[in-house]
């Protein structure tokens, strides 16, 4: 582009190496820079059955057309991120609802089985069983905290985390999900 042109005009017979893969038919090319890309899609180029008389007019008219084609292309990738957080914050709102009712049936969980614990009339193996039970719901309630973090539905307390602990518990947790395998 050495004259400041919006787009290199080629000719057949100014450079016959890249027309030698086109039909015989394309005699001339339009290389049409896109503002604002840098890529692949940021070149239009129009082949053409014959030649053109570089005019003032038809670099307006191709300025013309780059503008319109890059705006087309930024509406485009702009309308695809909107359409993409869109899906997130429905995503994130899913996880918030579900995050609740899970919540709803896991305190009731949780309460039944510490009335258990606390009833007299449990032996020893029934007892273990039950806080087997209440450390499990305690776990899952800790998940639905991080899901209704996650979906930004519940406030975020920033606190000093023992990385001895949480590394522990992380590694049972892989444990339980990766396998032996």
């Amino acid at each position: 582009n050495s004259k400041g042109n919006p787009f290199v005009y080629l000719t057949h017979q100014d450079d016959p190496d890249t027309f030698s893969a086109l039909p015989n038919s394309v005699t001339s090319a339009l290389v049409i820079e896109i503002p604002g890309r840098i890529h692949s899609q940021g070149t239009l180029i129009v082949f053409m059955d014959r030649d053109l008389e570089l005019t003032p007019g038809l670099t307006k008219d191709i300025q013309t057309l780059r503008s319109i084609i890059g705006s087309a292309m930024e509406r485009t990738s702009a309308e695809q991120k909107m359409r993409i957080a869109q899906r997130m914050e429905t995503v994130g709102r899913l996880a918030g609802s579900i995050s609740h009712d899970f919540n709803n049936l896991l305190t009731t969980i949780m309460g039944c089985s510490q009335l258990l614990i606390d009833a007299e009339k449990t032996d020893e193996d029934d007892t273990e069983l039950l806080q087997d039970i209440a450390r499990a719901a305690d776990h899952a309630a800790l998940l639905t905290r991080q899901l209704l973090t996650l979906s930004r539905q519940q406030v975020v307390l920033v606190a000093p985390v023992d990385l001895n602990r949480a590394t522990a518990a992380f590694c049972s947790m892989a444990d339980r999900m990766v396998g032996e395998n």
